[in-house]
């Protein structure tokens, strides 16, 4: 019984290391320094860089007269000048290729979203037009599965943010990406104006807030989460995070402690 505890306690304070608490960085641009010029062709750059998964590229394309696209090192900002319409695609775990970017196997992020809500972005202008799309993709053995968002029109009235829940995301393909294996992330930016100058500072996960009682994790508490619990409990249930959520008296240990505010949580306020 005393190596059981010992094992629950290591656990526990394994995870709650690695639990998310705050956002998690996609990308702040901080190492850009990069400029694409187009006159109604694609462009595209890519390089090793401090965002997810070490490496960024993106493809720039202007359908109206000419542009710039700017990763600017100084101001931290990746930003659409343009006297025409432009479009830009940033991938994580992509690569450039004729025409636009591509995914490639090497390059797979393996990323656990499943304890964030969504994406949140970080708009600097006041009162533009900005649309954006993003794309999520899972592999899978001998396959893949994805999901994405609808082209999304935003309109500023100040420098703010913009959260896009994983809720709003629909499969596209093979039954869609899954959270807690996400391999490649694509955003797609337009400037929705002609003209119309937008950027962006920051891109970022949205944590998922910690509810006593919500074993699974999905931000409420239900049913569910008394039978996860309940297996915690009689160790059915090894699932390390889980066994974090269920020690509801902070105590370091899943037990017969944690039964009365786990009943209080499932009865709610």
């Amino acid at each position: 019984m005393r190596r059981a505890n010992t094992t629950f306690i290591f656990l526990l304070s394994l995870n709650a290391m690695s639990s998310p608490t705050s956002a998690q960085l996609i990308d702040d641009f901080a190492d850009g320094g990069v400029v694409l010029n187009s006159t109604q062709n694609v462009v595209g750059h890519e390089s090793p860089s401090a965002a997810l998964g070490g490496w960024r590229a993106f493809s720039f394309y202007n359908s109206h007269q000419s542009g710039t696209l700017t990763l600017d090192d100084n101001a931290g900002t990746f930003r659409i000048d343009s006297t025409g319409l432009g479009q830009v695609s940033l991938g994580w775990g992509w690569r450039v290729t004729q025409g636009g970017l591509q995914a490639f196997s090497t390059d797979q992020l393996n990323q656990n979203w499943s304890g964030y809500s969504g994406i949140r972005f970080h708009i600097n202008e006041n009162n533009v037009r900005i649309q954006l799309q993003a794309h999520l993709t899972t592999v899978i053995p001998n396959s893949s599965r994805s999901s994405a968002t609808p082209i999304i029109t935003i309109t500023t009235t100040g420098a703010s943010t913009y959260d896009m829940p994983f809720t709003s995301f629909a499969p596209t393909f093979n039954g869609g990406a899954v959270l807690n294996d996400v391999d490649f992330v694509r955003i797609t930016m337009w400037n929705a104006f002609v003209g119309n100058t937008v950027s962006l500072s920051r891109i970022e996960l949205i944590p998922i807030p910690q509810v006593d009682g919500d074993i699974d994790g999905d931000g409420d508490v239900d049913l569910v989460d008394a039978e996860l619990f309940a297996a915690v409990l009689v160790g059915l249930n090894t699932d390390p995070e889980h066994i974090t959520r269920s020690d509801l008296t902070d105590d370091l240990a899943a037990n017969g402690a944690d039964i009365p505010p786990m009943i209080a949580a499932l009865l709610g306020p």
